[in-house]
């Protein structure tokens, strides 16, 4: 439509169109940068065309039956890079990094689709040896929004064992070590405010300008350390979220104990599960994953239990539960040992890597359209998957908890009489509910599995719809395995829960799902990649291959671009100065009023849309 005329390709670009449109979607939208920046009043209209673009082009390429990518680009990090992950919605790139010899190590921070270029370094702090465990999640700290990052270092339990040549950067973070040594671990969270970010970030800058050096040195430091965690005993992947209106972060103390720390103050609360069950109470329990779910102050929880006596199973068995997460009001550490509220066991399959994928629940004083998108209490959140790599036999297995509809009533209104009311007959009794949401083990689909290709197996890049999996050689146990091949995995029944007749009826249960699809170009299977993200919100998959500073990043959805102005790509000639009056641009809502539009602005955006021969 925008290469019919030039007054079509101005009138495209109107935001009142785009802010009209995303009042009336219905399928997921990418989160943003919970600020007031980003909320419905103050985003522009080629930041709305972008968010509603992206997962509309997403779900066409994931979907096909060859899934390829809209765009691919690089850019150089200038470093090595061990880890990564992409914050949800693709805005911010944090990355584990060190030199090229290995010997500095620290957590940088890049801002992706910047007007000057794809990426902008924004950050970096040292940190004491390699990080990994990498985690990051937008979140309030101390009253001021921003990126928490959280990450495990190992250093030497003793500093003169430090001078006796190991590096104990060398070790891999997947896999148990046995070091000549004693180790401690340190879980480090550390802050980095969005305020702060966005400035540096200002398009009005050039990077890499001394008037972008200049402005950036203004700025107070972009991280701030806000908790440490010291054991001797390994720590495992931590996961955060919101509390009780608080930042929490929990991670595991190897191998059956979750510690808790309030990110805005307080002491640590230790959780023990119980064992599964009491036949298996002298049995090794392992915790394999987490995730809490903040709506019900609760986490969900996958363990391990080995050396299962023969009377019970054959092989390992693999509880899911939830747990209450202890409360601790004072200063004073807290070490409980409690039974699940509720549990289920998976016992047909036997894991090795699990990953419970994200809820993408926004927090209590997101100011950004998140709130207008994923609603409050009153709307369902996304479902959560449990995917894993298999063994014996070799593959993937996922399983989908769907958030089940609760309903509370209120206490009933009393009836209005005739005399306090200006009616002639007194009102009726009325009753109110309250709508929530919960994640139960109750409502779990079925154990989906798929076998690995012969002589390879799985490695995942897990996603609550969208997942990416790749195949590795499977004697390949190093840090860098060569890639084989990378699919998507996608199947609806992670977005749409099946009926009940649908779980009864075993022909459903027992349907090929065919959730796997080779993407369309060729991995070649000769180049280590030493560390790959996923952001399944925007389909972008970061990847960097063995003894490389350049990240390779496909976008598999397609997504509008702006020059540094602000002006929407291609640029087209302007139109005579008289017809420009004719259509100037229609004003947005007001912004303080986020859900609304005047009779003024409806008027003027239905002269729009029967211009553009648009219906909404």
């Amino acid at each position: 439509m925008r290469r019919v005329s030039k007054l079509f390709y101005y009138l495209s670009q109107t935001p009142v169109i785009w802010k009209r449109l995303l009042k009336n979607i219905d399928y997921p939208l990418p989160p943003v940068p919970p600020t007031s920046r980003h909320s419905f009043a103050k985003l522009t209209g080629f930041e709305v065309e972008r968010l509603l673009v992206r997962p509309l082009s997403l779900d066409r390429a994931w979907q096909a039956k060859i899934p390829d990518c809209y765009d691919e680009w690089k850019f150089n990090a200038h470093h090595r890079i061990k880890s990564m992950v992409i914050l949800p919605g693709g805005q911010y790139l944090i990355a584990s990094v060190s030199d090229y010899a290995d010997k500095y190590h620290a957590i940088m921070l890049w801002m992706l689709d910047h007007a000057y270029a794809p990426a902008v370094p924004l950050a970096k702090t040292p940190v004491s040896s390699k990080a990994y465990h990498l985690q990051a999640k937008y979140m309030t700290l101390g009253g001021r929004r921003g990126i928490a990052i959280s990450f495990v270092c190992r250093g030497f339990k003793h500093r003169s064992d430090a001078k006796k040549g190991v590096d104990i950067s060398q070790y891999s973070a997947d896999y148990d070590v046995d070091p000549p040594y004693p180790l401690v671990y340190e879980c480090t969270v550390l802050h980095a405010p969005l305020a702060a970010l966005e400035s540096i970030g200002d398009p009005r800058f050039v990077p890499g300008t001394q008037a972008f050096i200049d402005h950036a040195k203004t700025q107070p430091p972009p991280f701030r350390r806000i908790a440490m965690i010291r054991s001797t005993r390994s720590l495992g992947p931590g996961t955060m979220d919101e509390m009780w209106g608080s930042p929490y972060l929990a991670i595991v103390r190897r191998p059956n104990t979750i510690m808790f720390k309030n990110l805005d103050g307080g002491a640590v609360s230790t959780l023990t599960p119980t064992p599964a069950e009491p036949a298996l109470a002298q049995c090794p329990h392992q915790i394999m994953a987490m995730r809490m779910l903040p709506n019900q102050n609760q986490i969900l929880v996958v363990r391990k239990v080995t050396q299962v006596p023969p009377d019970r199973s054959d092989r390992d068995v693999f509880p899911l539960e939830i747990f209450d997460i202890p409360v601790n009001p004072t200063n004073v550490a807290l070490d409980e040992t409690r039974a699940p509220a509720e549990r289920v066991f998976i016992l047909d399959d036997e894991m090795a890597q699990v990953y419970i994928t994200d809820h993408y629940i926004p927090t209590h004083d997101d100011e950004s359209l998140n709130k207008h998108v994923f609603g409050s209490d009153s709307k369902p959140p996304q479902p959560i998957s449990i995917v894993a790599r298999s063994i014996n036999p070799d593959g993937l297995v996922r399983c989908t908890i769907y958030p089940e509809k609760l309903k509370h009533a209120f206490p009933p209104s009393p009836p209005t009489s005739a005399a306090s009311s200006t009616s002639r007959s007194p009102s009726p009794v009325t009753i109110k509910h309250q709508v929530r949401y919960k994640y139960s083990v109750r409502t779990c689909s079925p154990i989906r599995y798929v076998a690995s290709p012969a002589g390879t197996v799985y490695r995942i890049l897990p996603g609550s719809y969208r997942t990416v999996v790749y195949t590795v050689p499977k004697d390949d146990r190093t840090d860098t395995p060569y890639v084989v091949s990378m699919s998507r995995y996608w199947d609806d029944e992670c977005l749409k829960r099946p009926t009940l007749e649908q779980l009864s009826d075993q022909d459903y249960y027992n349907k090929p799902r065919r959730a796997l699809r080779q993407f369309g170009y060729d991995m070649k299977g000769d180049v280590g990649m030493s560390a790959i993200a996923w952001d399944e919100t925007i389909g972008r998959l970061c990847m960097v291959t063995e003894k490389s500073s350049r990240v390779w990043v496909l976008d598999f959805a397609k997504a509008p671009k702006e020059d540094h102005l602000g002006r929407r790509l291609p640029l087209c000639l302007p139109i005579e100065e008289a017809r420009m009056e004719e259509i100037e641009e229609i004003p947005g809502p007001a912004e303080n009023d986020d859900q609304t539009d005047s009779e003024d602005e409806r008027n003027d955006a239905n002269d729009v849309y029967n211009a553009l021969g648009l219906m909404v």
